[in-house]
Formats: structure tokens, C-alpha cells, sequence
């Protein structure tokens, strides 16, 4: 690896792939997204506004989760 390459430290996440944490954050994002498919799958033109935002809401709050793993 080049010296110019960051080098992450991301043990403020999780200790390790073995972690439980990072297996319960997978889970409940497995969840979460199955949960918004089986809610809004074929519903969203339908939405209201408030809605829609609540939807984007929920999906931002999932990829920042699932970023983090």
C-alpha cells in the first residue's frame, strides 16, 4: 500500500468482524429495508408528500446504518 493512503481506523464502530454489534446493525438492516419494500413496493406514486418525505426519511436512516457497517 502506497504511504499516501489513509489508514482507517474504525474500531469506534466495531472491534472486529466477529463483533456482535456489527451482526445485530446487519440484522436490523436487513429488517428495516424489508420492511420498507413490503410497505412501499409499487406505492410510491400514490404518496402524499408527507409521505414521500417520511419514505426518504427511513431510506436515509437505512443507508447511513448500512454505510456504517
Amino acid at each position: 500500500m502506497p504511504d499516501s493512503c489513509p489508514i482507517w481506523d474504525l474500531k469506534d464502530l466495531y472491534h472486529g468482524v466477529d463483533d456482535t454489534k456489527l451482526a445485530s446493525d446487519v440484522a436490523a438492516c436487513r429488517k428495516s429495508a424489508a420492511s420498507l419494500n413490503q410497505e412501499w413496493q409499487g406505492r410510491l406514486d400514490a404518496a402524499s408528500g408527507d409521505e414521500l418525505a417520511a419514505v426518504i426519511g427511513r431510506y436515509e436512516a437505512l443507508l447511513e446504518r448500512l454505510g456504517k457497517v
